[in-house]
């Protein structure tokens, strides 16, 4: 681009009345612009690229009470929008050429130094659903101090966490405005101008804190991506350079796992471009590498595929493997900080704690494999995995075999293929003894439709004048019928192909799916009589999604959008004629299926599914028949049962588990789990 030089304008007036409105403003600079030849010989012999108008009033001095217009004189002096009362010598520090893959309109916040942007991926049809809208909120701090905590000797940065707070704020306001649809991955980019004498770990400590105290407002207000630029007087990797530029990433895209990646501005000498460099040598980050001006990616096919999941009140199945993950590791924390409390040494967490192969039906031969894939790779609406959890019940590894539907492939209904791999994958867990967990989350068995029937057939009305008489018959024209013969059966007796049948040109549209169903019905039957199955149910499981539950016995099921039933309210209200059902919650929520022993267990979130999955599986042993696990005890085996039955009523889990008190029961502390605590209630 041969433009490259920008040019400010400071107009001063005396009185704030004379600034008038934005439109009259922008007109006269406008024309002042256009009117003199001179000067639009002059700027462009000059290169000149941006025209910033600084607009102030004596009476105000205060500098952000000042108005800025940007023209662009290769558009005829029309205002940039983006640059709106940005101020000129900050205006690249907001890096607003990273918006590039999207069309951006600005969006007004009440403090003038936070800048919000509601963009929209750029695509040829402007009306497509499918665009990717989400809000970019940007600040510059210029004044920033460390303060450390006397009493928690924790360091924290006031003003960025100030200026967060706000961004926050307006985000939830911008976000009522009706003209702005939806908005998934909202992104804050904080820049911290100040020189600031900081350990690389203590930024990052300050980054986590700052995000955690607002993750619950972040999640609500779809805020999965925040981007926190400092500088540091600390030599970090021994660069050499008076400064240090640091770049921390935090991304929450689950709701549940945290994950924060740390890199350092690095020039590279031989290409003259400034790249992101890892701090840590040994974990890279997934920016590794990548120009620190790149622009913003749009959402991919595995983020549209997670925010439908999440639209759904659902985690994305492929999700479930950063809970897990991060499950076993808390377990690992809580167990060697528990141990050392008591006195015992700390135990070494293994390197990698979780572990996963992925299960395919060979298209050729139909066998199982396994194999390891990128997420979303999947072509079918079932996926399975055999886990490796190195837990601390065992810490070399143990073997889980894991199924899940996949809701956001034809809302987790169940068709041929579906079926196939569920029970494959449900046998190789019986062959094996391994136990079987299934996350449940769909919607029955599938009833397909013939598109290729449905956009030809042709109505014989009883009556073509009165359409409310009803029809006589569907049939299909000559063309039609040699194109689609081998998808219908028709009756061509009479002249005309009347439709008797409908085949389909794809399997798995019909009555074939009901017997894919009695299938794996009877498969997973047979697997809770030779192995441990457990299901926890994530979202809506229904028709045979609901017997699958039912028939592997143990229930984990989520507080709220995870009934299990046969069919739907709205059916099951039409079948009695009046609104006798609000919502599924009446038919099969936890407050149903709790009580009446279904349910054995009741979470509030996939986080805590994931922590109650893990918990049962630390009663079980590795495999079928195998030894259970033997753990350092916290209590002293040499102890006393200090809790004693009284004459009196008393709760008799306290004569298993201990008080409140700090009475002891029969069983060692943490080790006594209670099942069915909904059912059987006086």
């Amino acid at each position: 681009e041969s433009d490259v030089n920008v040019l400010n304008i400071m107009i001063s007036y005396s009185d704030s009345n004379d600034l008038g409105s934005t439109d009259r403003s922008l007109d006269g600079l406008r024309d002042f612009c256009k009117s003199k030849p001179k000067l639009v010989s002059w700027v462009h012999e000059s290169g000149i690229k941006l025209v910033t108008f600084i607009i102030s009033s004596v009476t105000h001095t205060k500098y952000n009470s000042c108005r800025f217009y940007t023209l662009r004189p290769l558009n005829d002096y029309k205002e940039d929008l983006v640059y709106r009362n940005v101020d000129p010598p900050m205006a690249f520090q907001l890096e607003l050429p990273r918006l590039m893959n999207f069309d951006i309109t600005r969006v007004d916040h009440p403090d003038t130094s936070i800048h919000m942007f509601y963009g929209v991926s750029k695509s040829d049809n402007k009306h497509a659903k499918d665009r990717d809208s989400r809000f970019f909120v940007r600040a510059v701090i210029r004044h920033a101090e460390l303060f450390t905590s006397q009493k928690e000797m924790q360091v924290t940065i006031p003003q960025a966490e100030d200026v967060f707070a706000k961004a926050l704020e307006g985000l939830e306001i911008a976000r009522c405005d009706p003209a702005h649809t939806r908005t998934e991955h909202n992104h804050i980019f904080l820049n911290v101008l100040p020189l600031l004498d900081i350990d690389v770990e203590e930024v990052e400590a300050v980054c986590r804190r700052m995000f955690t105290r607002y993750a619950s407002k972040c999640w609500r207000l779809r805020v999965f991506n925040v981007e926190i630029r400092v500088l540091t007087s600390r030599n970090v990797k021994a660069s050499g350079a008076p400064f240090t530029p640091l770049r921390f990433y935090l991304f929450n895209l689950t709701g549940h796992s945290l994950h924060v990646e740390g890199y350092i501005e690095m020039n590279d000498a031989v290409q003259g471009v400034t790249k992101l460099v890892s701090i840590q040598d040994k974990k890279t980050g997934s920016l590794h590498g990548s120009l620190i001006g790149e622009a913003y990616p749009v959402m991919d096919r595995v983020h549209r595929k997670r925010i439908i999941a999440q639209t759904l009140e659902t985690t994305y199945v492929y999700d479930f493997d950063h809970l897990f993950t991060k499950e076993v590791e808390d377990m690992w924390k809580r167990y060697s900080q528990s141990r050392l409390l008591g006195g015992f040494k700390r135990h070494k967490i293994p390197m990698k704690v979780v572990d996963r192969l992925e299960f395919v039906l060979n298209e050729e031969t139909n066998k199982l494999e396994t194999i390891s894939r990128e997420p979303g790779q999947n072509t079918i609406g079932m996926v399975a995995w055999k886990y490796t959890f190195c837990t601390p019940e065992f810490p070399k590894g143990r073997k889980v075999i894991i199924i899940a539907n996949d809701i956001t492939f034809l809302s987790g209904s169940f068709g041929p293929k579906e079926d196939e791999l569920y029970a494959a994958v449900s046998e190789y867990s019986r062959v094996h003894g391994l136990p079987r967990i299934y996350l449940a989350a769909n919607s029955g068995a599938r009833i397909g439709i013939a598109d290729e029937i449905r956009q030809t057939f042709k109505v014989s009305w009883v009556d073509p004048n009165d359409h409310s008489k009803g029809i006589s018959y569907l049939y299909l024209s000559d063309d039609d019928y040699a194109t689609l013969k081998d998808s219908v059966i028709c009756d061509s007796s009479n002249g005309q192909h009347r439709i008797t049948d409908i085949v389909g040109a794809v399997n798995g549209l019909g009555v074939e799916n009901l017997m894919g169903s009695g299938k794996i019905a009877g498969e997973t039957s047979a697997a809770y009589d030779e192995v441990v199955t457990l299901t926890y149910v994530t979202g809506r499981s229904v028709g045979i999604g609901a017997y699958l539950v039912r028939l592997g016995q143990r229930v984990i099921q989520k507080r709220t959008s995870a009934p299990i039933i046969l069919t739907g309210n709205a059916a099951l209200n039409k079948v009695l004629g009046r609104d006798v059902y609000v919502s599924n919650e009446q038919l099969g929520g936890v407050k149903i299926m709790h009580p009446n022993g279904v349910t054995h267990e009741v979470v509030d979130d996939d986080l805590e599914g994931v922590r109650a999955i893990l918990t049962w599986l630390s009663f079980v042993p590795e495999r079928k028949n195998g030894p259970m696990a033997i753990m350092e005890p916290l209590d002293p085996i040499q102890r006393e049962v200090t809790f004693v039955p009284s004459s009196a009523a008393y709760d008799p889990r306290h004569m298993l588990a201990g008080n409140a008190d700090g009475l002891s029961g029969l069983f060692d502390k943490g080790s006594w789990r209670e099942s069915l605590a909904g059912g059987a209630k006086t």
